[in-house]
């Protein structure tokens, strides 16, 4: 995302199209090969403004990125660091965890002793 090639660039072209003003000013006419040089970096720094608007709008995004997760961070800490807040958590989680069910509820047979049982009595 380094732009100060692009701005070099840009400073050639600037300095060329300057010339060819010049230039085109000293001899008095529009010859053909001056106007397709012109036009040609006209084109270039179009090109080469669209590339640092880019660049420039991708460093916004990266640094408003890097805001966020900051204060995500931030808030993260100070949430870790509020007195009770491990046992809280622990808590949480344990009540989060799937009860282990009995293993005797698999079992085909106890669900027809249940029903026989229940029949018998």
């Amino acid at each position: 995302m380094n732009s100060s090639e692009d701005h070099k660039r840009m400073e050639l072209y600037e300095k060329r199209l300057k010339e060819l003003t010049v230039l085109e000013q000293e001899t008095g006419q529009e010859s053909q090969d001056i106007l397709e040089q012109k036009a040609v970096l006209i084109a270039a720094m179009t090109k080469t403004q669209g590339i640092l608007n880019k660049k420039n709008q991708m460093k916004q995004q990266f640094s408003s990125q890097l805001a966020q997760l900051l204060e995500n961070s931030q808030q993260v800490l100070k949430d870790f660091t509020q007195p009770g807040f491990s046992s809280a958590l622990a808590e949480e989680l344990w009540e989060g965890q799937e009860q282990p069910e009995d293993p005797n509820d698999d079992d085909p047979r106890n669900s027809s002793e249940e029903s026989s049982g229940g029949s018998e009595e």
